[in-house]
């Protein structure tokens, strides 16, 4: 099981079943990891997040551990045989209770603004209400504006007040949820 960092900006997606099936424009297409798709993978992590991803991330701890890896759990945008967007998904906990997730959603510079990412995510999403996951947690930075806008998108909601600050800094004001 993942550990998540709950100290960063918190979303959680209850319905996860609900998503409506990922598409992704023509010549991209959808699929998951693959035997042979590592090297591609970090290079795409190293690409999308400037190096900055750490290979000790959800996605390598994921892959390495014997006992978690599943390739169907990472989800590909590919074009021509090549991965230009990833998202994978875990099983892990939130708050006591059983919940799903993903990280380390990154798509190559020149491929975003295409919807990749959110085909991606949506993947997890139904990949995940398929294990039995009915809440999934997303954790991301403050200054982060393109993640936090498609976790809202996808129909994420702020868990944390670090959450609700972040969205408030983009003139976002979260529905009041009771927290």
């Amino acid at each position: 099981m993942i550990t998540l960092n709950s100290e960063g900006v918190v979303f959680i997606h209850d319905h996860p079943g609900r998503v409506p099936t990922p598409t992704v424009p023509l010549p991209y297409t959808l699929r998951h990891f693959q035997k042979g798709d590592g090297p591609a993978w970090d290079a795409l992590l190293d690409t999308a997040f400037g190096g900055r991803h750490e290979r000790a991330s959800l996605c390598s701890q994921t892959r390495r551990s014997q006992d978690l890896w599943v390739p169907e759990r990472t989800h590909f945008a590919v074009l021509r045989g090549v991965p230009v967007s990833v998202a994978t998904a875990c099983e892990t906990e939130w708050k006591g209770k059983p919940a799903g997730a993903f990280g380390w959603v990154g798509t190559h510079p020149e491929h975003r603004r295409k919807g990749l990412a959110r085909a991606v995510c949506a993947a997890c999403l139904l990949w995940l209400a398929k294990q039995g996951r009915s809440r999934v947690v997303v954790c991301t930075g403050p200054d982060l504006p393109g993640a936090i806008q498609l976790y809202l998108s996808l129909g994420f909601v702020p868990d944390t007040e670090a959450a609700r600050a972040a969205m408030k800094k983009m003139g976002l004001v979260p529905e009041e949820d009771g927290a």
